[in-house]
């Protein structure tokens, strides 16, 4: 085109302004005036018809000849029809994206160079193909085949166009004579997935070392399609397992070496539960099978290994690590092993337990919270005080100090009773006063400290408040007032 930036659009021939062109030839445009002087009535070369021609061509050839000729620019396929014209020569439907800049999908947000409308379905802005489709193309109801929908069926099922002009015509599988509908010689899905598995070993058989392999490979690819035969997914499921086989061929010199311990040891049980069809097929053809409790016993190793490895890093770790040690030195089960050092490592994961002790009260806290994890403890709770001598012991049942549910309350209402006393004075306090003072200090329900079952060892340094076997020692700040609670409840 030719066009000044400033003025416009020129003709070629003269230069003058014009709106539109009167003829286009070679890339050049020309006005009416100068289509006149540079063209002229003439005579094809090959097929000696009527033309209009360049003055200065000396082989004219009129259109219809150029367009039986003309070949496309990329593909050079006949062009009788061209859907682009780039630098005067043809390009064919099909390569017309080649020669576009891909842009994005109005709908999808894909970038493509294949973007079109389609005013028939209500569409007017540019899509990929791929939404083109979804308005135009559905899963035939009667061939199961991907094809443009002629109508939809009383169910609103979609038929498609060859399904529409062949209603009622049906042929015969090639491979298995059973009747399909449409006319043609396409087969039935259960004969498509015969040749894809064939085809899928044919080409997958070649990657094993160890010939029995290939063989057993190519047996599980017949088993599972005959599990069955119609399954549109069945080649997917046999791809799906080819690593097993993989791994099978790497692991195993002979066939004979191919047991179920063996199976386990390899792969594993997470492993072997994602490949559950080789495992079921290995069992039914070959009579190896992995019993239930020995994946129940390398499933709590898995575990336990995932734990050891969760505290590599920890300050525990050492820790951790000895008392599995010991746990597998014991004459104890795998599960039973498994819990012990889940327990023990979550305390210590909460305790932050490092080479020293934990602190005071950092396992009756814990236990307050998860009182099911005792039993497991008390095993490493001796441990510890075995192998490290730390002072630390189980305690009592029923003898956990439980955490005060709002600390905040607890402290406006200690705050209350104290001052209560000290308006009366501690000698005048009521008993029921003091019992409060303590019960909200020490986190014990009031009735504990008030019940006659509760004992106070009094010495000249310490108070400690006796319960059963557990002991607290009252802390200096509250001694007065346990001292007093003692006395009276002597009396």
């Amino acid at each position: 085109m030719s066009v000044d930036s400033k003025f416009g659009r020129y003709c070629d021939g003269c230069g003058r302004l014009m709106e539109t062109a009167h003829k286009l030839h070679l890339g050049n445009e020309y006005c009416g005036g100068c289509y006149k002087r540079f063209f002229r009535a003439a005579s094809c070369v090959l097929c000696a018809g009527k033309t209009v021609a360049h003055k200065n061509d000396m082989e004219p050839v009129c259109s219809a000849c150029t367009t039986a000729t003309r070949t496309c620019l990329r593909c050079e396929k006949p062009v009788p029809r061209a859907g682009l014209l780039v630098d005067g020569r043809a390009v064919c439907p099909s390569c017309v994206p080649y020669f576009k800049e891909p842009e994005k999908c109005a709908r999808c947000d894909r970038v493509t160079p294949r973007l079109s409308t389609m005013p028939s379905a209500g569409v007017f802005e540019r899509i990929c193909d791929s939404c083109r489709n979804r308005h135009t193309h559905a899963t035939c109801s009667l061939c199961r085949k991907y094809r443009k929908v002629g109508r939809r069926g009383e169910g609103a099922e979609p038929i498609c166009t060859d399904c529409v002009r062949n209603e009622g015509v049906t042929h015969a599988c090639p491979g298995c004579s059973v009747e399909m509908p449409g006319k043609g010689t396409s087969r039935c899905r259960a004969c498509l997935n015969r040749a894809a598995v064939d085809r899928e070993v044919r080409l997958t058989t070649t990657i094993f070392e160890h010939e029995w392999v290939a063989v057993l490979w190519s047996r599980f690819a017949d088993w599972v399609y005959g599990r069955s035969p119609g399954n549109p997914k069945v080649l997917d499921i046999v791809r799906s397992h080819q690593g097993f086989f993989e791994r099978v061929d790497a692991a195993f010199e002979s066939a004979l070496d191919l047991t179920g311990s063996a199976l386990l040891r390899v792969f594993g049980t997470a492993a072997l539960r994602r490949h559950l069809l080789p495992v079921q097929f290995l069992a039914e053809q070959l009579d190896i099978h992995v019993h239930s409790e020995a994946k129940s016993d390398a499933s709590e190793i898995d575990r336990i290994n995932e734990t050891l490895i969760a505290a590599k890093h920890s300050s525990w770790n050492e820790l951790i690590h000895a008392y599995h040690q010991v746990l597998l030195d014991s004459p104890l089960a795998p599960r039973s092993i498994r819990m012990y050092l889940a327990t023990a490592a979550a305390f210590c994961a909460h305790a932050d337990v490092g080479m020293n002790a934990w602190s005071h009260g950092a396992l009756e806290r814990y236990l307050n919270d998860k009182p099911g994890a005792k039993n497991n403890l008390s095993r490493f709770v001796s441990f510890c005080k075995s192998s490290r001598g730390w002072d630390v012991q189980m305690p009592a049942k029923g003898a956990a100090v439980q955490p005060l549910p709002d600390p905040v309350r607890s402290a406006r209402t200690l705050r209350e009773l104290l001052q209560k006393v000290e308006a009366t004075g501690l000698q005048n306090a009521p008993r029921d006063v003091l019992g409060a003072i303590l019960s909200v200090s020490l986190g014990l329900p009031k009735s504990t400290v008030m019940s006659s079952t509760a004992d106070f060892q009094v010495t000249p340094d310490t108070v400690t408040f006796c319960r059963g076997s557990e002991k607290i020692l009252i802390p200096n700040e509250l001694e007065p007032y346990a001292r007093r609670f003692a006395e009276m409840t002597i009396k």
